[in-house]
């Protein structure tokens, strides 16, 4: 409260305060008072321009998913060694599975509908999170994603292709950039996560021979990933390259 001037009387004289109760206040007037009390830093860390080179990992990533999807349409042989299948993991400790299949596609618009999608994405972790991000922990819980996605389904199952990693980046991404956007209130890094999920995690119909709990699980274990990352500037950003 404000101070009125006063010539008599003690520091705690009533002639020097202002008049009316303070409990009448308006609440919506002291909740604007408090925002605007609340100083804002004017950019964060991910305003800063990625790097080109941190995209080289999902570039690269990309590439290996192209080169083998195209040997997989035409060398059947080729396709059946490196599928995901549950009897060969989890039976025949066939473990290199549970990566080939990531790179593995059904067709190519099944391949440039991951892609499109995971090269910006993994190189924006990487730019800003590090190569800690992406590729090493990106991965490593997108083979986690297809190993927990293959042991709920029946043996003779098959499955294949990069969005479970894909849906670990999107979760990883949409857990960080809440966090670390702080010059945006906590309301608007809501609102926009929000419609970025209903964009992307809602399909316009449902297709028989799209796993769905593999997005699911890789959404998930991406988040709780992002949820307890160490914010620190760890990317290129953090070393002010830019490209």
């Amino acid at each position: 409260m404000n101070r009125k001037g006063g010539d008599s009387g003690g520091p705690w004289d009533d002639d020097d305060w202002d008049e009316g109760d303070p409990f009448d206040a308006d609440p919506e007037d002291l909740l604007e008072d408090l925002q605007e009390a609340i100083v804002r830093p004017s950019e964060s860390f991910l305003a800063a321009r990625p790097a080109k080179k941190s995209f080289l990992a999902s570039s690269l990533f990309a590439l290996a998913a192209a080169v083998s999807s195209v040997v997989a349409w035409n060398s059947n042989s080729f396709k059946a060694a490196w599928i995901g299948n549950p009897e060969k993991i989890f039976s025949g400790d066939e473990w290199w599975r549970l990566l080939t299949s990531i790179l593995l596609h059904r067709d190519i618009k099944h391949l440039l509908s991951n892609l499109l999608f995971l090269v910006p994405f993994g190189g924006l972790l990487t730019n800003y999170f590090g190569w800690a991000a992406f590729p090493i922990t990106g991965l490593a819980l997108g083979i986690a994603t297809q190993y927990l996605s293959l042991k709920t389904y029946p043996q003779s199952a098959t499955l294949l292709g990069a969005s479970g990693l894909l849906y670990v980046l999107f979760g990883m991404w949409l857990a960080l950039y809440f966090r670390a956007e702080t010059r945006l209130r906590w309301t608007n890094r809501l609102l926009r996560v929000t419609g970025f999920a209903l964009i992307m995690f809602i399909p316009s119909e449902f297709q028989p021979d799209v796993s769905y709990r593999t997005h699911a699980i890789g959404l998930a274990l991406g988040m709780a990933s992002g949820i307890f990352w160490p914010l620190k500037k760890t990317g290129f950003e953090a070393k002010g390259k830019h490209g």
